[in-house]
C-alpha cells in the first residue's frame, strides 16, 4: 500500500539530506529526508501521497552523485536516535 514515504537504495555516501530533498521536490512538497550513509539508504517524506507515488516512477533508475538509485514506495519504518538512524 503506497504511503507518503519513498525508500531509496544505493545512495552515494556523498549525498546530503538537503540535496536529496531538492531532487525529489520537483514532484511535490517534501517535508524531510533521512539518509543512512553507511548503508546507502534514504527515506523521502512527501506532504502528499500522490506525489510520492509519482516520484517513484520518475526517479527509478536515475543516477545521483554517480550511483544509480533504486526507488520504491515505503512503509516508512525508521527509528531515529540522537546519533544514528536505523532503517527497519
Amino acid at each position: 500500500m503506497p504511503t507518503n514515504c519513498v525508500w531509496i537504495d544505493c545512495v552515494a555516501d556523498t549525498v546530503k539530506e538537503n540535496y536529496l530533498c531538492r531532487q525529489f521536490s520537483r514532484f511535490g512538497a517534501v517535508s524531510h529526508c533521512v539518509v543512512d550513509r553507511t548503508k546507502g539508504r534514504a527515506l523521502v517524506y512527501f506532504d502528499d501521497m500522490e506525489n510520492a507515488v509519482y516520484s517513484v516512477g520518475e526517479m527509478r533508475g536515475r543516477i545521483i552523485n554517480g550511483k544509480k538509485i533504486q526507488v520504491r514506495n515505503s512503509r516508512c519504518a525508521v527509528v531515529q536516535t540522537s546519533r544514528e538512524v536505523k532503517f527497519l
